[in-house]
């Protein structure tokens, strides 16, 4: 391993990990301090001796140099090869992070001084400007710009310069202030990095009594720089042409003004090889047999045979003579000419008046032009048909009749078929066309009707109401232009059958399929028919009459009509119209009935509304439940560009469209649904309200609709006690319309913004979603609102697309006709749902939603579980059955729990009822006092209007267990019974039972050919010699056998 640990540290990018936890010490450094053994080297190849004099032996104690590096030339234009130029300038304002500081005296130095070596002759890879602050190597980058001589030169930060090395290094060290702090330039690592990278020379500018105030180490470079008298406020700067001429320099702007040219001030004394004049430069190192310079001087050549002066300087090429001579041309007229084109052929331009042949008009030409090719410029003086006047020149040339000419000027005729002066828009040349300006014509009917103004009176089709009486004495209801007749007054007529008045039309009959009064029709029963007229009488007589019948609750109970034979008691009870009373878990009490609510097991769902405040702002409407769902209103967001569709409950996108809110003078950057960027204008609004007064608002605000003169007592209502001053600012709240003074409601929604919720008008307490000005707030309490809609979809969208495809894949074992619509509402609901790519759509049904549709699934599984359970009692418990079905498939979005539960524990009754009466049914055959009583107490258990809770259910099963004894038991589900059956492949006649009921079966023939013991209570079972024992009986409810296999009969 190979390294340094007093270069820099590592960095970490959690500030408390460096200082903590040690992260800012690196692997090699923390081997060094546990006394691992090393080895250091002694030589060191870079740094001449004057600079490596700065580290040893303050920070390498043992550090020597090798040979090589003193021969390394000295710097050029300056007079030391090592030098500090310390300070006092103090760093720029505004900022206060150590990445941000600049000073901007330093970076005008070292750009000046690096411009100053670049003269000397080095290439840009020998310049190297280090800087410790990213602020002030963006202020050095922004000053390169202005000095082309050092556009190649690196300039970097300290940090990034760790390992690499150049010829001369020119280090800014940037802080000086007031408060003496020096930052991280007391870190020795950093120090160490930035006093080694350079090998010919180098050059620090910084504040040193500042720096050794606050590090030991800076104390020693200062003591070791003074020895080497290579410190100081001014940096001695040498001439290398002339070497006795050397100045002081302590700024940027003494650079450049002493030594512009990278020499001194005197003159350049060498001549220009090209010209032989003097070099107008100063003394300057680069370019010293003057190949480059440019020679400014008057050209003293004459190259024109007239021995004009040439007006070009020294150094351009000559160009052709442009001085300007007389000539006269073969024409006999006198013009100037260049000097250099006095012999070629030139064009008289004096103009002379000359008779065109063609049309003998004359005309102003150019002496040189031909008359012949001349163009007239003489006006076309021949009137047209249509009597304007033609625009052209004289064209005598080309169609002198006008024959292909088109007249662009309006049209003066009448449109064609017109009878009211019309006069045509378009130009003269065009078609007119007929007339369709609109007018009042009275049709042969006496009808005034507008038509085209080109329409004949016979042609007009009258669209008016025609004004004829009917027999009637109506009138007729038709356009004048249709036929007669069809009267569509409603007027009264009797129905012969019933009587009834109906309203009909006045040309049609009166039928008893247009009467909606009640049936005057008498049932076989003797009661009125509830239907309407014009309906069938119904065959079912819905009329309520009392029975002989008491439900569980001991409620007479009313019948329909048509079933008042038809029912058993156990079935009418679902019929009970006493209403239930009973408080509901939601503390409400239930609105449904007796045998709506199965005497009080299942009651119907709350019908109260929630009007519970959402967090949204709105009010639940929602029927009562312990939770609400979400939010069914349209939801209220929307900008200049668009609105949200959804509903509120919903997950919204906010606008991505770029923010419209600009004024003269700013304009927001962001997209629409951002915080707008930058402080918003607090500029008056310069715009007039409808009554002329200035608005009221700020620049770019929409202007709010109150004036302050017009409606000064609405607008200063006191409501944060700021609004009567006379400069107050106000803002209109576009959700509500409120306009609320400006200093005021910011201090209202910061504020409000601490509680989950929107925040709200302060006068109507209306939530605030639309207003740019407190966009701020307004979005972060919508965040979290949306963080409290997400409660409503809390599963992973893939999860939820999952559980979607695996719902939709169970529905599939649902089978019968009867189920057939109920899977069908589940798939419908579910329909909707992309499960493909539900990762990036928004879920389409809630965690609620879901949670019913699952349960709904649930019930109907169990209701088919039971149906095929026991199938002779199923027809005793069906009604229920389908009771609880409509029940649970009438909920939609949500169920509650209370639902939950007492559908669950009804059904757990219906599971257990066929097994109670069948047990109900053996027992009659058995007088034991206890299997009476386990009797009784499953049917005290079995209560009708007790709800089967947990407790019962267990106390039934128990009792089921111990009934076994007496009558024997299967214990297992008819389902499981066959199942049993089929996996042993026994013929009938082979399933016995103990003394006390316990099943099991005989192999073989089927005769008992050994004795054994009841694995359940220890009972003898079997026999021998193919005899049963007299205590041991057939179990017929096993396989309905109704004798033993053993002996066979014939």
């Amino acid at each position: 391993m190979i390294g340094d640990h007093q270069q820099l540290q590592p960095s970490a990018t959690v500030y408390e990990l460096s200082t903590k936890f040690g992260l800012g010490t690196s692997l090699f450094e923390r081997l060094i301090k546990n006394n691992v053994a090393y080895e250091t080297l002694e030589y060191q190849h870079r740094m001449r001796p004057s600079i490596s004099r700065l580290l040893v032996p303050s920070i390498y104690p043992n550090l020597k140099d090798h040979e090589s590096v003193h021969e390394y030339p000295h710097v050029k234009g300056l007079l030391k090869d090592v030098f500090f130029i310390t300070h006092t300038h103090h760093e720029d304002k505004g900022g206060n992070d150590n990445n941000t500081k600049a000073n901007s005296h330093e970076a005008m130095l070292v750009m000046a001084l690096c411009r100053h070596l670049m003269l000397q002759g080095y290439s840009e890879e020998d310049i190297t400007v280090l800087t410790p602050y990213t602020g002030q190597f963006f202020l050095l980058k922004k000053l390169q710009r202005l000095y082309v001589e050092c556009s190649g030169v690196r300039i970097s930060v300290v940090d990034n310069f760790q390992g690499e090395e150049s010829n001369i290094i020119l280090l800014s060290l940037v802080r000086s202030n007031e408060e003496g702090k020096v930052g991280f330039l007391r870190t020795e690592n950093r120090i160490c990095v930035a006093l080694s990278r350079a090998k010919h020379g180098l050059y620090i500018t910084g504040n040193m009594q500042q720096l050794q105030e606050n590090s030991a180490l800076w104390k020693k470079i200062q003591s070791d720089l003074e020895v080497a008298e290579a410190i100081g406020s001014s940096l001695a700067i040498k001439c290398e042409n002339h070497p006795d001429d050397i100045s002081l320099v302590s700024s940027g702007e003494e650079i450049l003004s002493k030594h512009p040219e990278g020499g001194c001030r005197k003159p350049c004394s060498g001549l220009l090889p090209k010209c032989g004049h003097k070099c107008p430069k100063t003394c300057h190192i680069l370019d010293s047999e003057h190949l480059q310079v440019k020679c400014l001087l008057p050209c003293p050549l004459a190259p024109c045979e007239r021995k004009h002066p040439c007006p070009q300087k020294c150094w351009e090429e000559c160009n052709p003579c442009i001085v300007h001579v007389p000539k006269t041309l073969p024409c006999g007229h006198t013009h100037d000419v260049q000097c250099s084109t006095y012999n070629e052929n030139h064009l008289c331009p004096t103009r002379v008046e000359k008779v065109l042949p063609d049309c003998q008009h004359k005309a102003f030409m150019p002496c040189h032009i031909d008359p012949g090719k001349f163009k007239c410029p003489i006006p076309c003086d021949i009137r047209l048909p249509c009597g304007h006047m033609c625009k052209r020149k004289c064209h005598v040339q080309y169609d002198p009749d006008h024959l292909e000419y088109m007249c662009d000027q309006p049209c003066p005729r009448s449109l064609d078929g017109c009878c009211g002066n019309h006069k045509c828009k378009r130009l003269c040349f065009e078609d007119c066309g007929l007339c369709y300006v609109p007018a009042n014509k009275k049709a042969p009917c006496g009808h005034t009707n507008k038509v085209y103004c080109s329409t004949q009176v016979d042609e007009i089709i009258c669209e008016k109401k025609c004004k004829r009486i009917l027999p009637c004495g109506h009138h007729c209801p038709k356009l004048c232009k249709d036929p007669c007749g069809d009267c569509r007054v409603s007027v009264p007529k009797s129905v012969p059958e019933c009587q009834h008045k109906v309203q009909v039309e006045c040309g049609k009959p009166a039928e008893k399929k247009d009467c909606s009064g009640r049936c005057t029709m008498d049932l076989p029963c003797g009661h009125k028919c509830q239907m309407r007229c014009k309906d069938p009488c119904s065959t079912q007589c819905m009329a309520r009459v009392p029975s002989n019948y008491k439900c569980p609750r001991g409620h007479v109970i009313k019948l329909p009509c048509h079933l008042l034979d038809k029912v058993t008691e156990e079935e009418s009870s679902v019929y009970c119209s006493e209403p239930c009373g009973a408080v509901l878990d939601c503390d409400h009490q239930c609105k449904g009935h007796c045998g709506a609510c199965l005497q009080g097991r299942l009651h119907m769902a709350c019908m109260e509304k929630c009007e519970r405040p959402l967090v949204c702002g709105h009010i639940c409407k929602a029927d009562c439940s312990s939770a609400c769902p979400p939010c069914q209103a349209a939801c209220p967001i929307k900008c200049t560009h668009s609105r949200c569709s959804k509903k509120c409950g919903d997950l919204c996108n906010l606008c991505q469209e770029k923010c419209c809110r600009a004024c003269n003078h700013q304009k927001c950057g962001n997209i629409c649904g951002e915080k707008c960027s930058g402080k918003l204008c607090e500029l008056p609004c310069p715009r007039k309200l409808k009554c002329g007064h200035p608005c009221v608002g700020y620049c770019g605000d929409p202007c709010p609709r109150l004036c302050r003169i017009c409606d000064r007592e609405a607008l200063t209502e006191i409501l944060f006690g700021s609004e009567d001053e006379e400069d107050a600012r106000f803002v209109l709240l576009e959700d509500c319309g409120h306009v609320i003074e400006a200093t005021g409601l910011q201090s209202w929604v910061s504020q409000s913004n601490h509680e989950i919720g929107m925040i709200c008008c302060p006068r109507c307490k209306k939530p605030i979603y639309n207003n740019r000005r407190n966009f701020e707030f307004v979005l972060e309490s919508y965040k979290n609102v949306n963080e409290v809609k997400r409660q409503y979809f809390k599963k992973d969208p893939k999860q939820h697309a999952d559980d979607v495809k695996k719902l939709l894949a169970d529905l599939a074992v649902i089978t019968g006709e009867e189920m057939k619509s109920e899977v069908e509402k589940i798939r419908k609901a579910l329909s909707h749902v992309n499960t493909k790519t539900a990762v990036k759509v928004h879920h389409a049904v809630s965690d609620n939603q879901m949670v019913l549709y699952k349960f709904q699934f649930q019930v109907l599984k169990e209701i088919l579980s039971v149906q095929n359970s026991n199938e002779k009692y199923v027809p005793l418990i069906r009604p229920t059955l389908d009771f609880v079905r409509k029940r649970v498939m009438g909920q939609n979005m949500r169920i509650a729990p209370q639902m939950v539960e007492e559908i669950t524990c009804e059904l757990q009754r219906l599971t257990l009822l066929p097994l109670c009466l069948d047990l109900y049914e053996r027992s009659k055959q058995y007088s034991r006092p206890e299997l009476q009583q386990i009797v009784n107490s499953i049917k005290v258990l079995l209560d009708p209007t007790i709800k089967f809770d947990k407790e019962q259910e267990e106390k039934v099963k128990r009792y089921l267990k111990e009934s076994e004894k007496y009558v024997g038991g299967l214990g297992i589900t008819d389902t499981e019974r066959l199942q049993v059956l089929e996996a042993m492949g026994l013929k009938q006649g082979h399933w016995f039972k103990c003394p006390n009921g316990h099943i099991y079966c005989i192999g073989d023939c089927g005769g008992a050919m050994q004795e054994a013991v009841c694995p359940e209570c220890k009972a003898v079972i079997g026999g021998g010699s193919h005899a049963l024992r007299t205590d041991n009986a057939l179990a017929s409810e096993m396989d309905g056998a109704i004798q033993p296999a053993w002996p066979p009969r014939g």
